[in-house]
């Protein structure tokens, strides 16, 4: 048999060599969309979905952000694809392919596709996402003033196609897939949400005293402290990105766009993946700004409200530790639980109070002298301690899932990557 005709995995029970065909030959019906005049309001605001690009996120196109009126439809080359229908976006982010979940109408920036079963529609679905991902439609777009594709390079781009069995085992294959990775992502987002929801709910808001929701045991008010009397600033050094590296150094460095995006409230130096610097002779000039253990390092400058946002750091002996460009080094006054600092300064009862403190428009940041004006709130440090547990863990199950959830996208890559000619 050709190897070049036959996928290097596939399921048990499949010999025959695959076909090679045109997308065009599988496809029951297709056609591009079309737009109603944008300058006339009574085409749009109606209750027909319009398909915008950024509405494929996921397999499933299930809502739009634009809708059209019966009058824009019947006005147009648009037409309301069923759901069902696969839509593979023709301009801009040429070769992105969704499933609509629900009846849409879409422009012509998509060329949609009936599939008289369901399981060749997921098979193509499935081979279309492998040919966004490998770049495999770069060859047929025309440059201009804008890429795109066209409905015949669509319908003329070669496979190789299986028979209607294997279509349907592949295809069912990778919707399964595509369903745990849904599901992973809802459950990460859920977890968030609770976070969220409990750094509001679990520290006093307010003119209160106590929070919404606290362990059983604890009644007493918590205590009132100025940011002066309870922090004093450390020193953070002007570290670029072109200084770190992610493989080897002589000491780590925690950079605000970490801190940011995935850094959690409190970060254990010895397993969490910080950035190397690599200079011997600028961490020897920095020696004496190195963080300590216990030492909180917030980022003061963000595009959004997510300025201020801070990790604790558990720093245990290893190596030197530095605050990067755009943060502040915030060094406790008073004994605190570990970990309590962290959520602390990320609860709604700090981080409130940053943003207001805040200036700019694209670009936010926070000074130290806004900072100092800061109301601090502080429990015993046995409610500390139950707190800080509580979203220590909370931590680790979100990042179990996310590590959960990079592990089946490796696999859906791999098998995207083997299981096609």
């Amino acid at each position: 048999m050709s190897q070049n005709n036959a996928p290097a995995i596939r399921f048990q029970g499949f010999h025959e060599e695959w076909i090679q065909s045109q997308l065009g030959n599988l496809i029951a019906l297709g056609c591009s969309g079309g737009t109603p005049t944008a300058t006339n309001p009574s085409y749009y605001n109606g209750h027909i979905p319009f398909l915008g690009i950024s509405d494929i996120k996921d397999r499933f196109i299930r809502s739009t952000a634009k809708h059209i009126t019966d009058a824009g439809l019947n006005n147009s080359a648009a037409w309301i694809a069923p759901k069902g229908s696969i839509s593979l976006a023709m301009y801009a982010s040429v070769g992105k392919v969704g499933i609509l979940d629900i009846d849409a109408a879409t422009s012509q920036a998509f060329y949609n596709m009936v599939f008289s079963s369901a399981g060749t529609r997921d098979f193509i679905y499935a081979r279309l996402k492998n040919a966004e991902l490998g770049l495999e439609w770069e060859p047929y777009i025309s440059t201009g003033t804008q890429r795109n594709l066209n409905a015949e390079k669509v319908k003329s781009f070669p496979l190789f196609v299986p028979s209607l069995k294997e279509q349907e085992a592949i295809g069912s294959l990778f919707h399964k897939l595509d369903d745990l990775l849904d599901a992973s992502a809802k459950k990460i987002e859920k977890l968030k949400q609770l976070k969220t929801t409990m750094l509001t709910k679990m520290f006093p808001q307010g003119d209160s005293r106590v929070p919404e929701i606290r362990f059983s045991g604890f009644q007493d008010e918590w205590k009132k402290w100025d940011f002066s009397s309870f922090f004093k600033f450390g020193r953070s050094v002007p570290v670029t990105r072109a200084n770190l590296n992610e493989k080897a150094g002589n000491a780590l460095s925690v950079h605000y766009g970490d801190i940011l995006t995935s850094l959690p409230n409190l970060v254990d130096v010895s397993s969490q993946k910080l950035p190397f610097i690599n200079d011997p002779e600028l961490v020897s000039r920095l020696f004496s700004k190195q963080l300590l253990n216990g030492d909180v390092v917030m980022a003061d400058t963000a595009e959004d409200e997510s300025v201020g946002r801070c990790a604790e750091l558990r720093i245990r002996g290893e190596l030197p530790v530095f605050g990067g460009l755009h943060t502040y080094v915030l060094h406790p006054l008073i004994e605190c639980a570990e970990g309590f600092l962290g959520v602390l300064m990320n609860s709604a009862l700090v981080h409130s109070q940053i943003v207001h403190f805040s200036q700019g428009t694209k670009v936010t940041s926070v000074s130290k002298e806004a900072l100092s004006g800061l109301l601090l709130l502080i429990p015993s440090l046995s409610e500390q301690e139950g707190i800080s547990n509580y979203f220590r863990e909370l931590d680790i199950l979100i990042n179990f899932e996310l590590e959960k959830l990079e592990k089946l996208h490796h696999l859906k890559s791999a098998f995207l990557a083997s299981m096609f000619v």
